[in-house]
């Protein structure tokens, strides 16, 4: 998107954007899951009686699910005769102009109306981007009065989207309409990516303090149960599915919606489809080099992994490695367990895998290798970066070991898969064991 370059060419492109955006779409397809959260939210805010309870504030990860579950809101509210009013914040910076996702949202009003509430409000200014200003209390009073005198009429539900990006000024507009009360009946859903709220992001301190308001309701979407996630991609597909594509599908998915309806679309493969990858990698490319270093070293880890191994794979001294950790995780890539570190979901690990140019893969594999021979590491993670590294000799050890240790604790299977792999790896004629 291109940005704009000052006030009022952002208020001109999100004026023009709102002509486009009069109404929520209507859910094309029955929504999989979700039901105890969307009864809820609809509780809360009052769209089986018109009665607004509480605001809510709904966050969850990118791909989790929140516009499905907003879209299927709005279209209650509609069935319940609610005048919508949408706005989204935009990805604009700097740039952003003040009350975006309002100016957006009263800018779908008709002209009469828009002329007609604005008098009653005195929200001309607001409702009419580029016009003479207010002062900035009279703007925000003026917003508060407009959605009353929207209420007057019939209930109002107003959807403030995207709340990671808000201005500031919005975040203000959102404190005061969150502690307001209403003389009509107005409702309010907030939403944001959680993913998104590093340390210092100014919506993490808001959001603690909105949710201590008396009537405002926070809820985080967590991801789909498996069995849902299935559901969600058979449905999605008119044809069957073999149950191995099926699993394949939800277990990479972890239980993010948009993630399984992205793998589906790909079809079969191992690599993470070029337009997901592209979206799980713009955290990562924001990253500084010591974090970016740390990040691509867990990918290659297969697993949690501890910092003590990091430092020996990256080679970075205690005091960067520590920052640099940090970073990664108040930038939501890693999670710190109780094993060390880990992805905070294993498909933003598969692609930065395959971002990584195939030498520095191999470097990687062949140092993680390196550390855990001088540690006595677990022969199943031996075999895993030896085989990365292209060591062969180390690799065909490294398996029948881990094959040992399998069939000692009954794990059938997975003896046979590294047995298959040592068969598969020993030169012909050498097979002596």
């Amino acid at each position: 998107m291109c940005r704009a370059t000052s006030d009022d060419e952002s208020c001109t492109m999100l004026s023009e954007l709102s002509t486009t955006m009069e109404d929520m779409p209507t859910p094309s397809s029955p929504i999989v899951g979700r039901a105890s959260e969307l009864h809820e939210l609809a509780t809360a805010l009052g769209l089986g009686d018109g009665h607004p309870r509480e605001a809510v504030l709904l966050g969850g990860d990118a791909g989790i699910g929140k516009t499905r579950v907003l879209l299927e809101l709005t279209a209650r509210a509609k069935a319940s005769g609610f005048r919508l009013l949408v706005g989204h914040c935009l990805d604009l910076g700097d740039n952003a102009p003040s009350f975006q996702p309002f100016v957006q949202a009263f800018g779908t009003l008709d002209d009469e109306t828009r002329e007609s509430v604005g008098r009653a409000a005195g929200a001309e200014t607001l409702l009419e981007p580029g016009r003479a200003g207010q002062d900035r209390s009279d703007v925000l009073l003026s917003v508060v009065r407009t959605l009353e005198v929207l209420a007057g009429e019939k209930p109002v539900l107003m959807v403030v989207e995207d709340a990671h990006w808000a201005d500031a000024s919005t975040r203000q507009l959102l404190r005061l309409l969150l502690a307001h009360t209403f003389a009509a009946p107005v409702a309010l859903a907030v939403s944001y990516r959680s993913d998104d709220l590093h340390r210092k992001h100014p919506l993490r301190l808001a959001l603690a303090e909105w949710a201590r308001l008396p009537g405002v309701h926070r809820l985080e979407l967590g991801p789909l149960p498996d069995r849902q996630v299935a559901e969600l991609v058979q449905s999605r597909e008119s044809t069957a599915m073999s149950g191995e594509r099926v699993d394949d599908i939800v277990r990479r998915a972890a239980g993010n919606a948009f993630y399984a309806e992205e793998l589906l679309e790909a079809g079969t493969g191992d690599t993470v489809p070029e337009e997901l990858a592209d979206v799980l990698l713009v955290r990562y490319d924001g990253l500084g080099q010591d974090a970016r270093t740390v990040v691509a070293a867990a990918a290659c880890a297969g697993g949690p992994v501890d910092d003590s191994v990091l430092a020996g794979v990256t080679g970075l001294d205690d005091a960067t490695l520590h920052t640099a950790l940090r970073e990664a995780v108040d930038r939501r890539i890693l999670v710190s367990v109780d094993d060390g570190f880990r992805f905070r979901h294993a498909l933003l690990a598969e692609a930065v895998h395959d971002d990584l140019l195939p030498g520095e893969r191999k470097r990687l594999h062949t140092r993680f290798l390196d550390v855990l021979l001088a540690e006595g590491g677990a022969a199943a993670e031996i075999s895993l970066h030896a085989h990365a590294a292209g060591r062969a000799d180390v690799a065909f050890d490294a398996d029948v070991r881990a094959a040992a240790d399998s069939t000692r604790i009954g794990g059938y299977h997975e003896a046979a898969v590294h047995l298959t792999r040592a068969l598969e790896i020993v030169p012909a004629g050498e097979v002596h064991r």
